[in-house]
């Protein structure tokens, strides 16, 4: 179980990966991009050791929501984005290039790293949600952002602004399966983070097929 925590970002990249060079024909593993991601949660990690410990639990329905929106995911999709710029701007790879897989590979990297801290931090007091249901949400955060950044980098009309305001989606949909399980709905919070991870899949598809 243990394994699906440090591992299920990498194997699902290299899938990833895979599958985008058989579709595109000529792709090219970027390990830089990826110790970019990976290198950019060094001063990620400080930064959210200062601001995670500025929000308490509580068990009021919209108070509930916001303490694991902020703290399990929308710092994380923030500090993720931040890092992409940092490193390369408003960047896009020419017409020929996959600029989706430029991000994948950003995305990956950081969220790797994200998940091996993860492990230290809950070793010896793991659940379900560690284990599981965040991989699952970081997946398809990675393929999210993943989308919604190609598109953002691709306007210059008021859709950047869109776009921009749309990757809220991606921690939103986060904190729902956090908060569904921290209400003692462990199953349906499982079902409702593999739709969103089926979902984010079928997306890029035809996404990128039409």
């Amino acid at each position: 179980m243990i394994l699906f925590l440090l591992f299920s970002i990498p194997v699902f990249y290299i899938f990833a990966l895979l599958y985008t060079t058989l579709r595109e024909k000529s792709i090219k593993i970027d390990f830089i991009t990826f110790f970019k991601g990976a290198v950019w949660f060094i001063p990620s990690l400080f930064v959210l050791s200062i601001i995670q410990n500025l929000f308490s639990l509580s068990y009021k329905p919209v108070e509930h929501f916001l303490f694991y929106f902020y703290k399990d995911h929308l710092l994380y999709s923030l500090l993720g984005i931040v890092g992409y710029f940092v490193f390369f701007g408003f960047y896009r790879p020419p017409k020929q290039k996959n600029s989706f897989l430029l991000l994948l590979t950003f995305f990956s990297g950081f969220f790797t790293f994200v998940s091996i801290v993860d492990f230290f931090v809950h070793f010896g007091e793991f659940d379900f949600y560690t284990l599981f249901l965040l991989p699952i949400v970081r997946l398809f955060s990675i393929i999210g952002l993943s989308l919604i950044m190609e598109r953002f980098l691709d306007e210059v009309s008021y859709m950047r602004i869109i776009y921009g305001a749309s990757m809220i989606i991606i921690p939103v949909a986060g904190a729902f399966v956090s908060m569904t399980y921290t209400s003692n709905l462990g199953l349906l919070a499982f079902l409702i983070a593999m739709v969103f991870l089926a979902c984010s899949g079928a997306l890029y598809y035809f996404w990128k097929e039409f």
